[in-house]
């Protein structure tokens, strides 16, 4: 059972804590930055995400593992994937991001190992086995696909694995050479019959110059009879930080036909979104609320690491089109447990000074 193994790290540390939000997911400690693994699962919604344990920065990441029955609140769970093996042992690498499949009352976890070997970013995608959704196994086969497509630059990260046409598909986000010396941004297709063996079948989506250098953490699903691919760009020429395409889907020849391009969210802090599907079938998408340093508007990442812990999610929201093949995307009707009575305040002035309002005693 889940529940009995339900940790409480984060109660002792909330006492002296200013910063921390009440509704939007933060690690219990240390750093947090993309969604992964995102799934309704035995009855419960499981979120794992990147995770650096140890302290407030970026490095050697794990996968740290919350479950919640309503989206909204959510109970820490054990760590799920640890950087331990020759392919994924690393400090300035680990257990990068990816997502998980339900396929025989089993769960699939699919994530990207990355690796420094000579001075040169090794980055293969493996597979992890879970009957529970608590004791997670990695697979001794791995990595499934230790060779990036032959054209493609060292960044190859983030599987995203879905069932489309009676197959198995995946996205990986990459880049290839172009005159840029950054690349050009790619998200590869590969197909699978039984998700162990994956036959590549191209780049489903070229930036051309014109959308990015790098495409990360790539998501493809089906919605009202169109297919939706999603990534976060780098080096996006508009500063695009989430990309949506709206458009038709051709997997026998592994092409994408793009209808519409747009922005999932307008803020500065959505990155890496993922989505999956909630118990009764909508679209739900959930996203890191921060950015990179590299990014020209990102200073730092913020007071929170005094507090111990730096990172936070977005809250989850369904992902629907409107009648302009727009992606919409609106809070989960799970979110209307935390409203309480609503409060007015009529005819106040304008002061120079700050002016608080508390609800009545």
């Amino acid at each position: 059972m889940i529940s009995q193994y339900i940790v409480n790290e984060r109660l002792k540390n909330c006492a002296n804590e200013n910063w921390r939000p009440k509704y939007h997911f933060t690690a219990p400690t240390g750093w947090m930055n993309d969604p992964n693994g995102l799934i309704y699962f035995n009855g419960w919604y499981h979120l794992f995400y990147q995770y650096n344990p140890k302290h407030c920065d970026w490095a050697s990441m794990h996968w740290g593992h919350a479950v919640s029955k309503d989206m909204v609140h959510w109970k820490d769970m054990p760590i799920a994937l640890k950087p331990d093996k020759e392919y994924d042992n690393d400090p300035e690498g680990g257990c990068f991001s990816g997502c998980a499949v339900e396929k025989d009352g089993m769960l699939y976890i699919f994530y990207t190992a990355s690796m420094s070997r000579e001075g040169r970013l090794c980055q293969t995608q493996c597979l992890v086995t879970s009957k529970d959704g608590v004791h997670f196994e990695k697979y001794t086969g791995n990595p499934l696909i230790s060779e990036r497509p032959e054209d493609a630059l060292e960044p190859f990260r983030d599987p995203k694995v879905f069932a489309a046409a009676g197959k198995w598909y995946m996205v990986v986000g990459g880049s290839v050479k172009s005159q840029n010396p950054e690349g050009d941004g790619r998200v590869f297709l590969y197909e699978s019959e039984n998700l162990y063996e994956w036959n590549y079948k191209g780049a489903i989506l070229e930036s051309k110059g014109k959308l990015g250098t790098m495409m990360e953490c790539p998501d493809l699903f089906e919605l009202e009879g169109k297919w939706i691919l999603t990534c976060s760009p780098m080096n996006h020429p508009e500063y695009n930080k989430a990309l949506y395409c709206v458009g038709n889907m051709d997997f026998e020849n592994g092409r994408y036909t793009i209808e519409k391009t747009g922005n999932l969210d307008v803020g500065f802090d959505y990155y890496a979104p993922q989505s999956f599907l909630d118990e009764h079938g909508n679209r739900v998408m959930i996203a890191w609320q921060n950015g990179w340093l590299w990014m020209p508007w990102c200073e730092d990442f913020g007071p929170t690491g005094t507090e111990g812990w730096r990172g936070t999610l977005s809250v989850p929201r369904v992902v629907s089109l409107n009648g302009e093949n727009e992606v919409c995307l609106y809070p989960v009707s799970e979110l209307a447990s935390l409203e309480a009575e609503t409060k007015q305040y009529c005819n106040y002035a304008v002061a120079a000074q700050k002016q608080y309002l508390y609800p009545d005693d």
